[in-house]
């Protein structure tokens, strides 16, 4: 008689993991959690099961969230007494990371076509004060000439 001595295991990463796995840094599983719970996914599914255009629409989230969120420094320590300071841990976000983060979403949301996140510019132009010849009722209003 033969025996299969293989043991074969099988291991399975959940959406939650691979978001976590994602940025470069430590990031909160609440933050996680409340992407998941607003795009209708549970948080214990399983990356492979899912189709390519969901996982990568989490992780584009997930990065326009950590640039409009993430506070400039956190997780830093520092004490000072007579002239002796001392600084621990702690990260920096700065703005650089932001426009990364957020140039990392939409590279992914124009994969899909999506609307892109970020910066939005608004321009105004003068076009110059058009005197105003009648008032709110519409009687014409006196010339004043000068």
């Amino acid at each position: 008689m033969e025996t299969d001595n293989t043991n074969t295991i099988e291991m399975t990463t959940t959406i939650k993991d691979f978001l976590i796995g994602c940025p470069n840094f430590s990031i909160d599983e609440s933050l996680i959690n409340v992407i998941l719970v607003k795009m209708g996914i549970s948080a214990d599914t399983d990356v492979a099961a899912m189709d390519e255009k969901q996982r990568d629409l989490c992780e584009a989230k997930l990065y326009e969230t950590i640039a409009k969120t993430t506070p400039s420094r956190r997780g830093s320590t520092s004490d000072t007494d007579n002239g002796w300071s001392h600084s621990d841990g702690g990260h920096t976000f700065t703005s650089e990371d932001r426009r990364n983060y957020l140039a990392l979403a939409n590279e992914i949301y124009a994969k899909y076509d999506m609307p892109l996140v970020g910066k939005k510019v608004y321009r105004i132009h003068s076009l110059g004060v058009k005197p105003c010849n009648y008032s709110i009722n519409g009687t014409p209003l006196p010339i004043i000439d000068r």
